[in-house]
């Protein structure tokens, strides 16, 4: 049953018909049609008792370029003990000069299972696009019944160097231009499935499980096999979603 909605500015969600009566869907719009310099984006999702829901996003955001600060997306996930969420948004695409901080923290309680995605593209290859300037900063928090579980932070900035010469780096992206995090925690979490997933694409990745989180990396040379590794993990997990529809329009 659905609680509580609030929507302001440029943010709304919509909940489509659902293809399963065993959880409720919901999709997040940015009716601006992307994120400039200064834009900040807050979005919060909270399931109780044994509730299960699955967030998506209606597109692939779009940050563009920067001229004064950085732009900020800020995500907070709270599941009540038994509750089960998937956090599924499409891809973020980085424009040249681009900046942009996201946030994205996570608490579970007791029995709680989320399986999480974020992902970042660095210019739309197809179009001939090269990031050379621009800031991107990715903040993960995991906390298990009020403990830090997982903790990690990303940081590409042109102080340093070139964009483009800093994902080219072997131990970096050697070369790639469309990367994700996948975060699965909760009693049923099992790295075993990913890891069969992630080898039967084609994609480079890496699989851990520092204690009752799984952690995936995943590195594509562009967003479309990405794109398909996400959606095999998402099968494989077992904790039946199906994809968005709006995966495929």
């Amino acid at each position: 049953m659905l609680e509580r909605v609030y929507q302001q500015g440029c943010s709304r969600v919509r909940f489509p018909g659902r293809a399963s009566e065993d959880y409720r869907e919901a999709v997040l719009m940015n009716t601006a049609g992307g994120l400039a310099d200064g834009d900040t984006l807050e979005q919060s999702v909270a399931c109780a008792g044994a509730a299960r829901a699955l967030v998506t996003t209606q597109a692939a955001e779009r940050v563009y370029r920067a001229i004064a600060g950085p732009a900020r997306v800020r995500t907070r996930i709270e599941l009540d003990d038994g509750a089960t969420a998937a956090w599924l948004p499409q891809e973020m695409i980085l424009f040249d000069g681009a900046r942009i901080e996201r946030d994205l923290d996570i608490s579970l309680r007791g029995s709680a299972t989320i399986l999480a995605v974020d992902s970042l593209v660095l210019g739309r290859r197809a179009m001939g696009e090269t990031l050379r300037r621009g800031r991107a900063r990715d903040r993960w928090r995991l906390r298990v019944d009020g403990r830090l579980a997982f903790a990690d932070t990303l940081l590409f900035d042109e102080r340093r160097a070139a964009l483009d010469r800093q994902a080219g780096r072997p131990a970096v992206l050697a070369g790639a231009t469309a990367f994700a995090t996948l975060l699965y925690a909760g009693p049923t979490a099992d790295a075993e499935p990913l890891r069969a997933a992630l080898a039967a694409s084609e994609v480079v990745s890496g699989v851990s499980a520092p204690g009752a989180v799984v952690i995936a990396r995943i590195v594509a040379q562009a967003s479309a096999p990405l794109r398909d590794a996400i959606a095999r993990c998402f099968a494989a997990t077992g904790l039946g979603f199906d994809l968005p529809r709006v995966w495929y329009c």
